[in-house]
């Protein structure tokens, strides 16, 4: 079976390069990005199995980010992360589960609880 990969959007190094770190001794391939902007200048956008981005990266809200995927038809499963999630971010979560039933979509808090970040990406790739 062919490794998934998972591409994780956060500007904050500090923050990216540890997780992308344990994405991989998870097993799993990740691609980490600091900007969603250049992410989508990809040539293969639909290529990753699982998005994780931040909800507030420098130049794009991750949530303009996954309506930009939803535009393009890249219908995959989405974590968002933050340390503070806003109201708006939840309704637009809960709006989505709904309308993309197809592409899963969760909002989660930092920092992340390792075991239950672990379990979300593995549940949501059909790995749990």
């Amino acid at each position: 079976m062919a490794q998934k990969t998972i591409v994780y959007i956060e500007d904050e190094p500090y923050a990216r390069e540890p997780l992308a770190k344990l994405i991989r001794i998870w097993g799993y391939d990740c691609l980490e990005y600091d900007s969603a902007v250049d992410f989508l200048k990809e040539d293969n956008l639909a290529a990753p199995a699982l998005y994780i981005c931040d909800l507030n990266l420098q130049d794009m809200r991750a949530l303009e980010f996954c309506d930009e995927l939803k535009r393009q038809n890249v219908l995959r499963p989405f974590i968002i992360t933050s340390g503070f999630i806003d109201q708006g971010a939840i309704e637009y979560v809960a709006k989505h589960e709904v309308a993309f039933s197809t592409s899963p979509i969760t909002i989660m808090q930092k920092p992340l609880k390792l075991p239950e970040f672990r379990d979300t990406i593995q549940r949501m790739l059909g790995d749990a």
